[in-house]
C-alpha cells in the first residue's frame, strides 16, 4: 500500500512540473503598482486674527463698520441679547448684525493672505436668531468685493441657532492680500433681523508630493498547480501515515 502511495505522489509531480512549464508563458497579473505621487497635506494653521471677537472693539484684528452703532461687535453687557435672539457661541463676544428695526448695513472685515498653491477652508458659525424680513435682509460673506456666500432672512438651516458653514477658498491661495468682509444690510420694515456671527477660521494646509515605488505582483498559472500538488502531498502522506500507524 505504501508503495502505491508513493506511486501516486509521483505522477501528481509529473502531472505538475508539465503543467508548469507548459504553462509558463500564460501570466495572470494579481496587481500592478506603478510609479507616481500621491498628495497629503500638513496640519492645518489658522491665519484669522481673533475669530471670536475676544478683542472687542475697537478691535485690532477687525475692520468694524455699522450704519446705526458704529460696530457690530458686541458682548451682553453693551448690547444685550436681544431677548435671547443673539448671543455669542464661545467666550464673551460675537458680531450682531441687525438688531434694529430700520436700514442697518453692519461689517467685519480682515485682509488674509495664503501661500501659492496651498488649501483654505474657511468656516464659521451663524445663527439668525430673529426674522424680521423674510427672503429681504440678507448675510454674505465677500473676498475682494466678490460674494462667496450668502443667506436670507428667514432660511430655516440657521434659525435654530448656530449653525457651521463651510467654504473652500483655496482659489485665493496665490500669496496676494485679500479682503475678507462679513457683511448684513437690514432694511426698514419696522420688523428686526439678527444675525449672530462668531468663531471664524481660516484653516491652510500645504499639500506634499509623496512618491510611490513601482512594483508587480505576479503569478503565473503553473502556480497553482504547485500549490495544489503540495496540498495532494500532505493529504497522502497523511492517509499513508494513517495507515502505517493502523497496521502497527
Amino acid at each position: 500500500m505504501l508503495k502505491k502511495s508513493l506511486q501516486i505522489i509521483a505522477i501528481a509531480l509529473i502531472l505538475m512540473l508539465t503543467a508548469s512549464v507548459a504553462m509558463a508563458d500564460d501570466v495572470g497579473r494579481i496587481s500592478e503598482y506603478k510609479a507616481g505621487t500621491v498628495q497629503t497635506t500638513n496640519p492645518e494653521v489658522d491665519i484669522i486674527q481673533d475669530g471670536s471677537f475676544e478683542g472687542g472693539t475697537p478691535n485690532s484684528a477687525w475692520n468694524e463698520g455699522s450704519t446705526n452703532f458704529g460696530t457690530p461687535l458686541c458682548d451682553a453687557i453693551s448690547c444685550g441679547t436681544g431677548g435671547g435672539t443673539t448671543g455669542p457661541r464661545t467666550g464673551a463676544w460675537w458680531a450682531w448684525f441687525g438688531g434694529i428695526d430700520t436700514t442697518e448695513v453692519g461689517f467685519v472685515e480682515q485682509t488674509i493672505t495664503m501661500t501659492p498653491g496651498n488649501n483654505g477652508v474657511l468656516s464659521f458659525w451663524l445663527w439668525n436668531g430673529a426674522v424680521g424680513n423674510a427672503g429681504v435682509d440678507d448675510f454674505n460673506v465677500q473676498i475682494d468685493g466678490t460674494m462667496i456666500f450668502q443667506v436670507f432672512d428667514g432660511d430655516a438651516n440657521y434659525t435654530g441657532g448656530y449653525t457651521e458653514v463651510v467654504l473652500d477658498i483655496s482659489s485665493y491661495a496665490d500669496g496676494s492680500p485679500h479682503v475678507l468682509r462679513f457683511e448684513s444690510t437690514t432694511v426698514l420694515t419696522g420688523e428686526t433681523t439678527n444675525f449672530s456671527l462668531d468663531d471664524v477660521v481660516l484653516d491652510e494646509t500645504t499639500p506634499t508630493d509623496v512618491s510611490l515605488t513601482s512594483f508587480n505582483m505576479q503569478t503565473s498559472w503553473g502556480s497553482y498547480f504547485w500549490i495544489l500538488g503540495l496540498i495532494l502531498i500532505v493529504i497522502i502522506g497523511g492517509l499513508v501515515k494513517t495507515r502505517f500507524i493502523s497496521r502497527v
